[in-house]
């Protein structure tokens, strides 16, 4: 993700104010952000936008956050986008499941800030 502008880092999650927290933490950081509130609006918005980073919750209405990742990992246009799973679900098979469905990180929530800020930080 080397580059000149802010990375652009696409959220979502199906509730509006961890959607808004995320957003104003990483926006104060100087990542750019655009948001997604279930599975079909987050693989459009991937495709119009093609972000550097998609924080995917799994637990979505309409198209699961696993079959989100899956889409994205097989679309050409968005396959460069690094995942990472923001979920509540913590069973080591869930957390496998996330993996395999191309999420490349898997952070659990309630999330650490401070772990997300140098994951994307490691990133970029």
């Amino acid at each position: 993700m080397s580059r000149t502008s802010p990375p652009t880092v696409l959220i979502v999650d199906d509730f509006a104010d961890a959607r808004a927290l995320l957003r104003t933490l990483l926006e104060a950081r100087g990542y750019h952000t655009v948001e997604a509130s279930d599975g079909e609006q987050a693989i459009a918005l991937a495709r119009e936008v093609r972000p550097d980073v998609v924080l995917l919750d799994l637990g979505l209405p309409v198209v699961s956050g696993w079959d989100v990742a899956r889409v994205l990992r097989d679309d050409p246009t968005t396959r460069d986008a690094i995942i990472v799973a923001c979920t509540a679900y913590s069973r080591p098979s869930e957390l496998e499941q996330a993996r395999d469905a191309g999420c490349a990180h898997v952070l659990t929530k309630p999330l650490d800030f401070d772990a997300l800020l140098e994951l994307l930080a490691s990133i970029a």
